[in-house]
């Protein structure tokens, strides 16, 4: 019999683990009942912690939109004036 108990929670790259939050919390739990992997159970949760800080991040600090303006401009969808403005009254250094 082959794995994938956990759906191959083992191969998920970076990008779709962020989708499988609660998978990575319940492995955390699995590993911390087993007794001898106790370190393994407190990287998981350091992961998860610095998982969701990435995900706050994106969400709060503007960077997502600052990439769309310079995004939208590379692809001649919008230019430097629009750019520019974008930073001067959104993203301030």
């Amino acid at each position: 019999m082959s794995g994938g108990s956990w759906d191959y929670l083992c191969y998920k790259e970076l990008g779709d683990l962020e989708y499988r939050l609660e998978d990575l919390d319940d492995m955390s739990d699995r590993l911390a009942s087993l007794g001898y992997a106790k370190k393994a159970a407190e990287d998981t949760v350091c992961f998860i912690v610095k998982l969701r800080e990435i995900k706050d991040f994106l969400e709060d600090s503007g960077i997502k939109a600052a990439w769309k303006e310079i995004e939208w401009w590379d692809s001649n969808d919008s230019c430097e004036e629009k750019a520019r403005e974008y930073f001067e009254n959104h993203y301030k250094d």
